[in-house]
Parts: structure tokens; sequence; C-alpha cells
């Protein structure tokens, strides 16, 4: 991918790049770099915390979704299993 200045076009790829992620929710502003959540295709919203920020080389801010992802979803299944054993 090209590193650019528009952030968002990105948006038609991301089914190839991340399995299950349809889009990047990067707010209302269409010149926002803030990402704020993964959207899944069947809409669930997954937020990424609130430093993810598409800047730079693309491959490196999509690094970084990858990794709030992993660590996110990670916090997410540990809530849901002390939630099962509660």
């Amino acid at each position: 991918m090209v590193c650019g200045v528009r952030s968002q076009a990105v948006q038609p790829h991301m089914g190839k790049c991340f399995d299950g992620i349809r889009r990047l929710d990067f707010g209302d502003d269409p010149r926002s770099i803030d990402i704020f959540a993964m959207v899944s295709g069947e809409g669930e919203r997954v937020s990424l915390g609130k430093n993810t920020k598409a800047r730079g080389n693309v491959e490196k801010w999509l690094g970084d979704v990858e990794s709030s992802m992993i660590g996110g979803s990670g916090y997410q299944q540990h809530d849901l299993i002390w939630v099962s054993n509660y």
C-alpha cells in the first residue's frame, strides 16, 4: 500500500488485510487520523483505545491496529471467562 494523506483510503481493503474486519471507525470527520474502533461485517464494534492513529506509513499504523486488536481481544476474552465463571 502506498503511504498517503488520505488514511481512510484503506477502507475498501480492510477485509483483505484482516479477517473479520470490514472497516475502521475514524469518527465523523473524513480527514480524521484517529481510529476509534474496528467494525466487523456483522456490525460488531470493538474499541481500539484513544491512542490509535493513522499517522505515517500505512504499514506502521496498520501494525498498530493489529497490536490493538490482539491486545483488545485478549482483554475481552479475559472478561468473558471471568463473567462465565462468576
